[in-house]
C-alpha cells in the first residue's frame, strides 16, 4: 500500500485541526481563570464584603450583650435606680460584648 499526496494531505490538515481545537480551548480555560481571579480580588477589595475573621467570637458577643442589656433592664425595673449597681454591672458586660464584636471583626 503506497501513501499518496491526498493521504498526507488528509493527515496534515487534520493534526492542523486538532492544534488549533486544543488551542481555543486552551484559551478559553485561561480567559475563565482570569475572570475567576478578577472576581476573587474585587470580592476581597470591597471594604464590606470582608469575611469575619472569628465567627464564633462574634456570636459570643451577640450573646454577651444580650446577657448584659437585659441584666440592665431587669436591675433598673427592679430598683427603680437608674444608677444601681446591678444596672451598672449590667451595662459593663453590654460593652464586654461590643468589644468581643469588634475583635472579632478586625483583620
Amino acid at each position: 500500500m503506497k501513501i499518496g499526496p491526498s493521504e498526507l494531505l488528509l493527515v496534515a490538515i487534520i493534526i492542523i485541526i486538532m492544534v488549533i481545537i486544543s488551542r481555543s480551548k486552551k484559551s478559553a480555560d485561561e480567559a475563565k481563570a482570569r475572570a475567576e481571579a478578577e472576581r476573587v480580588a474585587k470580592t476581597k477589595m470591597v471594604p464590606g464584603k470582608q469575611p469575619i475573621k472569628y465567627p464564633q467570637l462574634q456570636l459570643l458577643g451577640v450573646l454577651v450583650m444580650l446577657a448584659g442589656a437585659t441584666m440592665a433592664v431587669l436591675a433598673f425595673l427592679s430598683e427603680q435606680a437608674l444608677l444601681g449597681t446591678l444596672s451598672i454591672a449590667g451595662v459593663g458586660i453590654l460593652i464586654v460584648g461590643i468589644a468581643f464584636i469588634i475583635l472579632a471583626r478586625r483583620r
